[in-house]
């Protein structure tokens, strides 16, 4: 029957294209899982001290104003305030190269200062203290700006520097949290390639640093070390670029989930004579061998029910045969190496997998 033929395949055409597309969707849940979690921690930080710092540099500003208003009540010449304005120049400029000293040095002259301060009849030196001493001034330095106002004058010309130096601190912490959260969002719009086409042309090595951006706080966590081997010059290829970096993601949450506290995971790109390979290596317990033949099966997993799906390597598996590219992975105890190749120049691209393309589960070794 011709015609019921043409129906049900078109029929099964449609259902093939909707578990595709399911399993697309899948992927990028699983991976926004994965991610969401320590995305909302990371973000949250930078922008808690931000808004913390701005909260105190309205404090701060006010306190600056309440400062101005009693220095102009003095009767300063203008040579007096050419070295307040001098004075304040100098503390700004060093507070800013200065090296931090170590807790016990700066809480020393934090004392020191304080004493001075105390026994030249300055109220609360004690809280002027600090900021003095990353400003580069000392006994010998408050001595010097002694000679230049008159002793009444002193502690509103300190309380000036001090609401200056305390501004301009908040203001670079606002000016570094932001910077983290904009350094974030763009990592995030790198991993996903937002608003761009499904293929692009690739910067393997790019991704692979916005998905270690993004998975910072996970190895932060475990205080693990991460060793980049990159190799120079290596070629863009033409891929989804998303897609790449979920495999990427994947890779190196199961590196994270194997090694023990103060771990290390190694990432590794070298450029072969028709492929890229990149190589995530860590340092974990590695794969028993009676699993390592259904490492890439669909919902298989050697972990706690609960913990996982056992999608994450099924995952990478068809994305990097759908990028031409084949996967071998390499373990035992103490060193597990999941080894991704990519084709790149004539031979780069997506669709069909070559010939010898797929995975590999090297016969000594194993997986996650």
């Amino acid at each position: 029957m011709p015609v019921l033929t043409q129906r049900l395949v078109g029929i099964l055409t449609d259902r093939v294209r909707e578990m595709t597309s399911a399993d697309q969707q899948r992927d990028k849940l699983m991976a926004l899982g994965k991610l969401s979690a320590g995305l909302a921690h990371e973000l949250n930080n930078p922008a808690a001290g931000a808004n913390r710092a701005a909260g105190d540099l309205l404090v701060t500003l006010a306190e600056l104003r309440a400062a101005d208003l009693r220095l102009c009540r003095h009767d300063l010449t203008q040579a007096q305030s050419e070295a307040i304005e001098s004075i304040e120049s100098a503390a700004l400029e060093h507070t800013s190269t200065a090296v931090q000293l170590n807790s016990l040095e700066q809480s020393d002259r934090e004392d020191e200062i304080a004493t001075w301060l105390e026994d030249h009849g300055i109220e609360d030196g004690w809280k002027l203290a600090a900021n003095l001493v990353e400003a580069g001034i000392n006994p010998d330095a408050l001595e010097q700006i002694l000679k230049e106002v008159e002793a009444s004058t002193l502690g509103d010309v300190l309380a000036r520097v001090n609401a200056q130096l305390s501004a301009a601190k908040l203001a670079n912490d606002i000016k570094s949290s932001t910077a983290r959260i904009s350094e974030l969002v763009g990592a995030i719009k790198e991993y996903s390639y937002m608003d761009q086409a499904s293929i692009q042309v690739v910067d393997v090595q790019k991704g692979l640093e916005s998905t270690l951006l993004i998975l910072k706080y996970k190895l932060r966590k475990k205080n693990i070390a991460v060793v980049r081997e990159y190799a120079d010059g290596l070629p863009r290829i033409k891929a989804y670029g998303s897609e790449l970096n979920l495999v990427w993601t994947n890779l190196i949450v199961n590196a994270v989930d194997a090694v023990d506290e103060g771990g290390t995971i190694k990432v590794r790109t070298k450029l072969e004579p028709t492929d890229l390979l990149i190589e995530i290596r860590d340092n974990g317990h590695g794969i028993p061998e009676n699993v390592r033949s259904r490492i890439f099966e669909p919902f298989f997993t050697t972990k706690p029910v609960g913990e996982g799906t056992g999608l994450g390597l099924d995952t990478v598996a068809r994305i990097v045969r759908k990028h031409r590219g084949n996967i071998r992975v390499e373990s035992k105890p103490g060193d597990t190496c999941f080894q991704v190749r990519l084709p790149f120049g004539e031979s780069s691209g997506v669709g069909a997998p070559r010939a010898a393309d797929g995975v590999n589960v090297d016969s000594k070794h194993g997986a996650h």
